[in-house]
């Protein structure tokens, strides 16, 4: 995907705390794992609904490494 990715955090709420758990070239699994352990598993659900959020509004970038995705923001 092509466009500016951002680096400031441009959420509020519950989602703001989802989005300061991607980290540059994290994969699917360890953001989940990581709001996981943050926030909980209701929290760890909504992970690929952000996903999807996110990368259409360019504030993420997702690359399929192998069997992996993975995520820049």
């Amino acid at each position: 995907m092509n466009g500016l990715i951002i680096h400031e955090n441009p959420k509020i709420g519950k989602s703001r705390l989802r989005f300061d758990c991607y980290r540059d070239g994290i994969t699917l699994a360890d953001y989940e794992k990581a709001v996981r352990e943050r926030l909980g598993a209701d929290e760890a659900r909504k992970c690929k609904p952000d996903l999807k959020w996110d990368s259409a509004r360019h504030f993420i970038r997702i690359e399929r490494n192998g069997k992996n995705l993975s995520i820049s923001r």
